[in-house]
Order: structure tokens, then C-alpha cells, then sequence
């Protein structure tokens, strides 16, 4: 009986991780009406207590967890600002995503534990990069950056329209899809060097191509940040995973080709007569950051203990207080600086508890490396280049925490600890 029952556990839980992470892609008020599919994450808590006597295996970054959800929890009341401060549920309106993350690096890390294998997840990986890769070539709101490239994305087919049923009727800002491919572009390119059980020449097949797609979208949305930091990670995983020095310096040779090209087209060499010139226009970004950083700062200057809020930088109350005359648009959705992003929101400490998070996801993973065998170092190799080519965007763009691809951040960190559950339990065996 209870042997039937973990079989069915092993369905149940990914599909609600599934369910979840639809569910709480769509904007608020839509995903309020979906805020009682968290009660499902206790349910399967509960659920895997009763069937393998524990609920969460003790990892590095638990304190920081815990740290996480409670000063989230403090920073509702103490916080100047929030969202919708009448309606008792409030809280889980701007945490259901954050929680989401939690409940997959949970998830991660028991089926790696219980399957002794990182097999299943790395497929769902495979497959979340391949939607992205989708979305990225397809559903883009390509700029002027990338005009010079318009005969590449004019003939790729447009799925934008299509989106509408997913919150995302008529695409995506290349910045925001950016973000989540400087995360996944290295992720997926690392996984290439895990030796599957059975299959291996299909499946690393098969994530060579995803990877290629992966970068095709990252190079033609022309993202500088998130295009500097894939290319540098993709150059320290080559040396690191490519066996043959024959095939590092054909990886690198094709890298540098790739960059000598990116700095060709910032410098305009291939733009037409009339075109607004790149070097200007990356110029004048540059300058409006500035003063967006700059508001950021004065934030968390003025409140160094709470921030503004979750999520509450760009709220409209905010914004009048701390204006960015040069910004273009009406709307200013982050602080274009993750750290400085998550400093508005939570103040310094909210600020030390997210450092704190990455900085044992450094210790991790390098020592997950040092300890893994040749599978396992791909994997902890791969994340890290992930996280520090996303990190890399993140100085001066932001995915915040909030953010419907904030989910992805989370999918880094839980493969990483299950890689590391699943390395340290060998190693103990």
C-alpha cells in the first residue's frame, strides 16, 4: 500500500509544481483568484512526512530560507508602503510566487534524494529551456538594437498573438526575456557535459540543440548585459567540461567570433545610413540608470531597515516621491540593479538574507564540485554559470523576485541542492 501510494506521489508532486508555476505566472488580479493552491504545498508536505517520515532534508540554505519568509513576513506590516493593505490575504498575494520557489527547491531536492538520480529534473529542465528558447525567438518585442539583425527575426514564425490566454498577448520585453535566458543559456549548455544513463548521445543531442536555441534568441535580443554574461560563462565552462583541447579551443575560437561580431554591431559597422547609432543609444541607457540607481539609493537611504515594500518600487506612490524625469515611459517596473531592486523592497536586511542565499550557493557548489564525480561537477558547474551569467545582467538590468520569471532563479538554486543532496549522500554512503 504504501509503496502504491509513493508512485502516486511521485505524479502528484510535479504536476502540482506544474499547476503552481501556471497558475502564478499570470498578474495580479488574475493570480489572486489562485492564491488557495497554496495550501496544496502544505497538503504535499504533509503527504511526504506520512510516507517517507520527513518533509525537508537539511540543506545549506535553510537559515537563509527561513530568514527569507520572515522578514517578508515583518517587512508586510513595518514596510511604509504595500499593496492592497485591507485585504486579509494580502501577504500571499505578493509572496506566491517567492513560496512557489521554495516549494521547488523542496521538491528538487526529495526527488533527487528519493530517486537517487537527477535524470527526471534535468528533462524538465531541458524542456523549461526549450519553452523559453520558444517564447525568446518567437514572442521577443524586438528593439532598435537589433535591427541590424531583422533579417534573422522577420523570419522567424511570430507567436506573440497566441499568447494572449497566457497573460502575454503581444510578447515580451527583450530585456525581461533576456533575464531568464542569461539564467538558462549556460544552464543548459553545462548540462551537455552530464553523462545520461542510456540514450547519452540522444540526450546530449538534444540539449545541444536547446542550448543553441537558447543562445540564438539571447544573441538577437541584444541584451548587453545578459549577452556579456553568458558569453563569459560559456568561456569558463568550456575549459572546465570540454575534455579535449581540440574541442576547447574550437568552443572558444567560435566565442570569440561571436563576440568580435557583437562588438562590430554595437559599433555599427553594419548599421545603414539613417539608423539610430548604437553606441548613442547604449550611452544614453547608460545615463538613464544612473538616475534610476541613484532614486534606488535615496530609497534605501531614507527607509535602510524596511525598504518602500515587496514589490513596491514601482508603485505610483513611490515613484512621485522618488522621480526618474529621464526615464521614457510612465511605468518604471524595477530598479534596473537586483541588489538594489531587493534593498527598495526589504531594506538592508532583506538585502543580507538575499547575498546570504547566494553566497551558500557559492560555498555549495563549489564544494559540490570539488567532491562530485564528472556528472555531478557538469551539473554544479552548470548552475553556477547560469547564476553568475543572470548575476552579471542583474547589475544592470533586474528580474525582481516578484517577477513571473522569478520562478527560474528558484529552478537554478533547487538543481544545484539536489545535485548537492545527492552528491553529499554518496560521499556519506
Amino acid at each position: 500500500m504504501i509503496i502504491a501510494l509513493k508512485r502516486v506521489n511521485r505524479i502528484v508532486e510535479p504536476i502540482l509544481i506544474f499547476i503552481l508555476i501556471g497558475a502564478f505566472w499570470y498578474a495580479s488580479p488574475t493570480r489572486d483568484h489562485w492564491l488557495w493552491l497554496l495550501v496544496l504545498i502544505p497538503v504535499s508536505w504533509g503527504t511526504r512526512w506520512l510516507l517517507y517520515r520527513r518533509v525537508w532534508t537539511r540543506t545549506p540554505w535553510d537559515v537563509f530560507l527561513v530568514l527569507f519568509v520572515i522578514l517578508s513576513i515583518i517587512n508586510m506590516y513595518a514596510a511604509p508602503y504595500r499593496r492592497a493593505p485591507d485585504i486579509p490575504y494580502s501577504f500571499f498575494v505578493l509572496m506566491a510566487r517567492p513560496l512557489l520557489g521554495i516549494a521547488i527547491f523542496s521538491y528538487f531536492v526529495e526527488q533527487a534524494r528519493e530517486q537517487k538520480t537527477m535524470v527526471a529534473l534535468l528533462i524538465g529542465t531541458l524542456v523549461l529551456g526549450g519553452v523559453v528558447a520558444v517564447l525568446g525567438l518567437g514572442a521577443s518585442q524586438w528593439t532598435s538594437k537589433s535591427l541590424v539583425l531583422r533579417f534573422m527575426t522577420d523570419a522567424l514564425p511570430r507567436v506573440a498573438d497566441l499568447l494572449g490566454p497566457f497573460d502575454a498577448k503581444g510578447g515580451f520585453n527583450v530585456n525581461e526575456i533576456a533575464g531568464a535566458l542569461a539564467w538558462l543559456c549556460p544552464l543548459v549548455a553545462g548540462i551537455i557535459g552530464y553523462r545520461w544513463k542510456g540514450y547519452n548521445r540522444f540526450w546530449r543531442g538534444l540539449t545541444a540543440m536547446v542550448f543553441a536555441l537558447l543562445f540564438l534568441a539571447l544573441f538577437l535580443g541584444q541584451s548587453r548585459f545578459a549577452l556579456a554574461g553568458a558569453m563569459f560563462t560559456l568561456a569558463v565552462l568550456a575549459g572546465l567540461l570540454i575534455p579535449s583541447r581540440r574541442g576547447r579551443w574550437a568552443a572558444w575560437g567560435v566565442l570569440v567570433a561571436v563576440a568580435v561580431l557583437e562588438i562590430l554591431i554595437v559599433r555599427d559597422v553594419f548599421a545603414p545610413p539613417g539608423q539610430q547609432v548604437l553606441a548613442e543609444r547604449d550611452e544614453a541607457s547608460m545615463s538613464i540608470r544612473f538616475d534610476i540607481w541613484g532614486s534606488a539609493l535615496h530609497i534605501i537611504r531614507d527607509y535602510p531597515l524596511t525598504g518602500v515594500g515587496l514589490n513596491m518600487f514601482r508603485d505610483g506612490r513611490v515613484r512621485a516621491l522618488y522621480p526618474v524625469p529621464t526615464f521614457p515611459t510612465p511605468v518604471l517596473p524595477h530598479a534596473h540593479n537586483e541588489w538594489l531592486q531587493v534593498g527598495t523592497d526589504m531594506g538592508i536586511p532583506g538585502l543580507i538574507v538575499y547575498i546570504g542565499l547566494q553566497l551558500v550557493t557559492v560555498y555549495a557548489l563549489v564544494k559540490g564540485y570539488r567532491q562530485g564525480d564528472s556528472s555531478a561537477k557538469a551539473i554544479f558547474a552548470a548552475v553556477g554559470a547560469g547564476l553568475f551569467a543572470h548575476a552579471f545582467f542583474g547589475l544592470g538590468d533586474a528580474i525582481p523576485l516578484w517577477d513571473r520569471f522569478g520562478f527560474v532563479l528558484w529552478w537554478l538554486v533547487a538543481l544545484g541542492g539536489a545535485q548537492y543532496v545527492l552528491t553529499m549522500r554518496k560521499i556519506q554512503l
